[in-house]
């Protein structure tokens, strides 16, 4: 499922198995650590979840969380994003602010989105186990000429305009 994450914050506690993301639409995902390092704030993915029954403290009832599976485009955390999760987690534990940090108000810039569709789009096609490591390279080129297709404004079409009326009519010129 896609979503469009505000926030990547760490755990509160340094030895915590899970941090958050929250989703600009209010919604909170329970990220494990080892993935947390794969996520940033303004980024919109696509990524696996399950959900699981946590059991409520201090006569709290129980609660069903949403919690993350995989890293966008339900890729794996490789051991740096792992390691990063990690040294997210001990930055951030108990502060309760933005790990990454905010989203921009005024969007990403135009070179941002272009990588963010194309990264998007890159993945989503490797994840459908249909393409090869090998036409990453033409799948790249097919987003970035995708991307430019949708994005530049068309060019206005010139409609011809009729040569200029005489203001006399040629019996008056003589």
């Amino acid at each position: 499922m896609q979503y469009d994450i505000a926030y990547v914050n760490g755990p509160r506690n340094p030895d915590g198995k899970y941090g958050n993301l929250k989703t600009r639409d209010g919604l909170t995902l329970m990220c494990p650590v080892a993935l947390l390092g794969m996520f940033q704030a303004g980024q919109v993915v696509d990524i696996n979840t399950r959900s699981e029954v946590w059991k409520g403290r201090n006569g709290e009832p129980d609660k069903t969380m949403t919690i993350v599976a995989s890293g966008p485009g339900g890729a794996r955390p490789t051991p740096q994003q792992a390691a990063t999760g990690a040294a997210m987690a001990k930055a951030g534990a108990g502060s309760g602010a933005p790990v990454v940090g905010a989203p921009r108000q005024d969007g990403p810039s135009p070179a941002e989105a272009k990588r963010m569709f194309v990264s998007n789009i890159v993945s989503h096609a490797m994840s459908s186990g249909k393409f090869t490591a090998s036409e990453i390279r033409v799948l790249t080129q097919g987003a970035l000429e995708a991307f430019d297709m949708l994005t530049v404004p068309a060019l206005p079409k010139v409609v011809p305009q009729p040569p200029p009326a005489d203001d006399f009519p040629d019996s008056q010129l003589q």
